[in-house]
């Protein structure tokens, strides 16, 4: 993240919640961060449903786990790949399908 903009979503963060960290502290960590974009989605779901300030800690989970959830943009999205009906049928048998969903034709 450039300073620019970790500037301006620090002064987004103080300005939502009063007596939190400090614009500087907010710049300082967000400027440790690659992606902006994933940064503001974490912001704003902490402006639907925290009524104090969330500390940097707390939005650092948050931003950890967001990369989990969501896939890049940047890189490419490749489908599963396909699995035979004998791959199918032991993957429920593994997890205890009942017997109606395992049975050969």
């Amino acid at each position: 993240m450039v300073t620019e903009e970790a500037f301006n979503l620090a002064k987004r963060i103080i300005n939502c919640w009063h007596g939190g960290p400090t614009i500087n502290e907010w710049r300082d960590y967000l400027l440790g961060l690659d992606d902006h974009q994933r940064a503001v989605s974490v912001f704003e779901r902490f402006r639907g449903r925290m009524e104090h300030p969330p500390s940097i800690a707390r939005f650092a989970d948050e931003y950890r786990a967001l990369a989990h959830t969501t896939p890049r943009a940047h890189s490419e999205h490749q489908p599963p790949p396909k699995l035979t009906r004998e791959q199918v049928q032991a993957i429920l048998i593994a997890n205890g399908a009942p017997e109606r969903y395992v049975r050969k034709p």
